[in-house]
């Protein structure tokens, strides 16, 4: 019953919807509601960002992109009327508003001039697209918009946390900082997204935890294979988000990630099972499957972390729902998320 009263309600609210788009090639933002009033509402989801009755002039009203539009007299952003924005010359550049004399920070609902830069040039990095905290212009890069202290001209990234120019490598701490790391006199070997190495030294930049640079020291490197962005293995070592794996038995060359790209908790390798870096004992790594929230089961055994859950049926173990947090198998041995018996 009250799932039936829940959809009812859900369809009502959808079927009361901010109006009809405007333009639905240009902006799913932009709509017209039966009034006849121009409403901008964010993706068209009132229920999480509400709705803005935009003062425009109807007849020449038009969509440009996104939360852009525009009509005989204003430039609008987010349904407001920014009028620091010389009208005429207005423009998006990769999405970058810009006029003829300056270019704009997206703060919230208005337009913000952005100080100290080329306007004409500007751009943000490429490798920051998420969050636009790395940008230049035709003199200098920026992080957060302040100048860094680097050589414009020979500047470049060399993965996602390193960057090198003719003087310095450096180590970016996502949004943070950009620290000089070591002078750029010697090779520099890139091994994937976020690890790089000299001669003796391998680097990382951590930010799973704490931002913090991480470094090991080798003799050598005779083996290196790379498992992930945050897994490598180095001579015997498995390194994991730039530190060597707590269980030293692992075995470097057939360690893998359950689920790569991700700091997964859940790791194996041909002898063994690892939850967080430690073993589960008994868990046999040819049948074993994550499940999540620290479950796993092989073809016997049910398992919360590293432990062993007792009699409990792996074949039918599994989530009691679709947004269930109880696990359990068909003879009712029921567990919570944290693992503990109900």
């Amino acid at each position: 019953m009250y799932r039936i009263l829940f959809l009812w309600l859900f369809i009502s609210l959808v079927s009361c919807g901010p109006g009809e788009l405007i333009d639905e090639h240009k902006s799913k933002s932009y709509f017209i509601n039966s009034s006849g009033d121009i409403i901008y509402c964010t993706n068209g989801n009132y229920l999480a960002f509400g709705t803005e009755t935009v003062d425009a002039d109807k007849a020449s009203f038009k969509v440009i992109e996104d939360a852009f539009a525009r009509d005989k007299n204003y430039i609008f952003y987010k349904g407001l009327k920014q009028p620091q924005i010389d009208y005429h010359s207005f423009y998006l550049e990769k999405g970058i508003p810009k006029d003829k004399q300056s270019v704009y920070l997206m703060d919230f609902n208005r337009l913000k001039k952005i100080e100290n830069v080329d306007a004409q040039t500007f751009e943000y990095l490429s490798i920051d697209t998420l969050n636009n905290c790395l940008s230049r212009d035709k003199f200098n890069y920026f992080l957060n918009l302040k100048k860094l202290k680097v050589d414009r001209k020979t500047f470049t990234f060399l993965n996602d946390t390193f960057a090198k120019d003719k003087d310095s490598v450096y180590a970016y701490f996502n949004c943070w900082k950009l620290q000089s790391l070591l002078p750029n006199n010697q090779k520099i070997e890139v091994l994937n997204e976020r690890y790089i190495k000299t001669k003796n030294q391998l680097y990382y930049v951590s930010d799973f935890e704490k931002a913090e640079l991480l470094s090991i020291n080798y003799t050598n490197f005779k083996y290196i294979r790379v498992v992930d962005k945050n897994i490598i293995c180095v001579n015997d070592d498995v390194v994991y988000d730039g530190k060597k794996f707590k269980d030293k038995t692992a075995d470097a060359k057939s360690f893998v990630v359950y689920f790569p790209g991700t700091m997964s908790f859940y790791t194996k390798d041909k002898n063994s099972v690892y939850y967080d870096q430690v073993k589960i004992p008994g868990a046999d790594p040819k049948t074993y499957k994550p499940l999540v929230l620290g479950f796993g089961k092989d073809d016997k055994n049910v398992y919360y972390e590293t432990k062993l859950l007792q009699g409990v049926d792996a074949h039918s173990f599994k989530e009691t729902g679709e947004y269930s947090t109880i696990f359990g198998d068909k003879y009712g041995h029921l567990f919570n998320s944290e693992g503990k018996k109900l």
